[in-house]
Parts: C-alpha cells; sequence; structure tokens
C-alpha cells in the first residue's frame, strides 16, 4: 500500500524563483485503501479533502486531521477517465481535474464540479494544440480552472477556459502561458535534469 503524508503545506504554489523551504510539519499517514493513490488536495471551510488517481469513480473524501480518516464523501456519477487533482471554486465547490493522459491520446479531457448544494457539471475541455497529460488544477477567483501540463522534455504549459465553463462542451482551452519545473528526485516522478 501506498502511504500518502498530509503536510501542514496544503496549497499550491507555483515557484517563480528559488526559495528555501522547512521540511513541513507532519500532520497524519493517509491509510485508508481507497486513497492508495492520493493524487490532489483541497481546502475549504469544512476541512481537508482528498481524491484518488483513479479514472472508476468520481468520489471525493474529507480527512479527519487528527489521524487521515476519511470523515465524508462528496460523489457524482460521472465516471471519469483519469483523475489526477482537486480545487476548491470561489463558491466552495470542489473541482475534479479529470486530465490524466499519460500516451497523449484524448481528444478531450473534463473538470468535474461537485457544487456544494446542487447536481454536478461535467465540463469538456480541449486543448488548442493537441493532447496533453496534466496533473495540476487551479480555480481563480472568477471560476475559471487553470490547467497545469506535465511534460518531461520541455517547458509545463498552462491552459484556461476564456471565461467560466458552461455546458457540457467541448470548451476550449487557451494557452496563456509555460512554466519550467525544477528537477525532482520525488519516487515515481519523472526526473527533468
Amino acid at each position: 500500500m501506498i502511504s500518502s503524508v498530509l503536510t501542514a503545506a496544503l496549497a499550491a504554489v507555483l515557484v517563480v524563483a528559488p526559495m528555501a523551504v522547512s521540511e513541513p510539519d507532519r500532520l497524519c499517514t493517509v491509510q485508508d485503501k481507497q486513497l492508495d493513490e492520493l493524487s490532489g488536495l483541497a481546502v475549504d471551510a469544512a476541512g481537508v479533502w482528498g481524491i484518488a488517481d483513479d479514472g472508476k469513480r468520481t468520489e471525493v473524501h474529507r480527512l479527519d486531521p487528527a489521524d487521515c480518516s476519511i470523515v465524508d464523501t462528496r460523489t457524482a456519477r460521472i465516471d471519469p477517465r483519469d483523475t489526477e487533482d482537486l480545487a476548491v471554486g470561489p463558491d466552495g465547490a470542489l473541482w475534479v481535474a479529470d486530465t490524466g493522459d499519460n500516451e497523449r491520446k484524448r481528444e478531450t479531457v473534463a473538470v468535474i464540479v461537485l457544487p456544494g448544494r446542487g447536481e454536478p457539471r461535467l465540463h469538456r475541455l480541449v486543448y488548442p494544440d493537441g493532447p496533453h497529460d496534466a496533473e495540476a488544477l487551479l480555480v481563480d477567483g472568477s471560476g475559471v480552472p487553470v490547467i497545469v501540463t506535465k511534460d518531461a522534455a520541455r517547458p509545463a504549459g498552462i491552459y484556461r477556459t476564456d471565461g467560466q465553463p458552461t455546458g457540457e462542451g467541448p470548451i476550449p482551452l487557451v494557452r496563456v502561458g509555460q512554466l519550467t519545473l525544477p528537477p525532482s528526485d520525488t519516487v515515481g516522478c519523472p526526473s527533468v535534469r
């Protein structure tokens, strides 16, 4: 079983300049098999939410920070292909990134929005320059999803919709930038040297 560590540093940060980072405090260790391959974390007023890297179902789990046990689950009857990340929108809705595409063959990727109340929403998205694998999702203050791609051979692409997504789509993504990530020695991650 792959054990994932939940830390005090849960907010995603895009590094634009090298900086000293201290070792985060370990709060607890996720041991529930439903989150064996923990892929995304997000924090809202209710607490810490996690999602597994999975393509079978849309399930987001709220964790107890004392022991990392699952204390709540939100679901949608929308079957994803490869979930990778989780974000919180400005209205508190949880956004699931169905953006995994290791073989770069998907015509569309998707975000699944789980509002606090009401029906979940599916938005299919299409890149302007062909398929990409993406592991990171952010949602800006106006409810626009931002996707950061993953590529060991070149800079990561930064894509977003041209406004709040409406309807199922496919909705075009716009490339708005790129990001060169530092090398990683994290087990299971590609090393960029």
